[in-house]
């Protein structure tokens, strides 16, 4: 009878197992990625210097981080710019809120949602341009002959 080492951590005296979702924190990974978004990019740099080992976290937060840093120079532009530099400001503080709101929603759902540009790019840093991304590898649980079959059909 084989035995199987368990995945522990110990965290202020106590020993943690951890799953498959859990982080460098011990908490869930989705919980994790929320957290990412919660300070804008500020949480973005905390937790891509903490997290080392989870995809999803480091990408939710590298998304955090690139996102909230273009709003954040958008708003400070925006103001500079004659005649339609004020409605601009004007728009960007409610599209910042909006956003925040939905991505922290998509992060505790957790879905690794893209936004357009952002994630590509956010994507590209965290799992390299050869690399399959988290969704694609964790959505993936057909054997290489169901593949196989599905190839031989067409």
């Amino acid at each position: 009878m084989k035995c199987e080492t368990l995945d522990t951590k110990k965290i202020l005296g106590k020993v943690i197992i951890l799953s498959d979702t859990d982080t460098v924190l011990g908490i869930d990974e989705n919980l994790e990625a929320v957290l990412c978004y919660i300070v804008a990019w500020v949480t973005g740099i905390i937790f891509l210097v903490l997290e080392k080992e989870n995809k999803f976290v480091r990408f939710h937060a590298m998304q955090s981080l690139v996102t909230f840093v273009v709003l954040f120079i958008a708003g400070m532009v925006a103001p500079i710019i004659p005649i339609i530099g004020g409605i601009i400001s004007l728009l960007i503080s409610p599209l910042v809120i909006i956003l925040w709101l939905f991505m922290m929603y998509k992060a505790y759902q957790g879905e690794m949602y893209k936004l357009p540009y952002v994630g590509d790019f956010s994507e590209e840093q965290i799992f390299g341009k050869e690399t399959m991304s988290y969704s694609e590898t964790a959505g993936s649980s057909e054997t290489s002959e169901t593949k196989d079959d599905d190839i031989n059909k067409q």
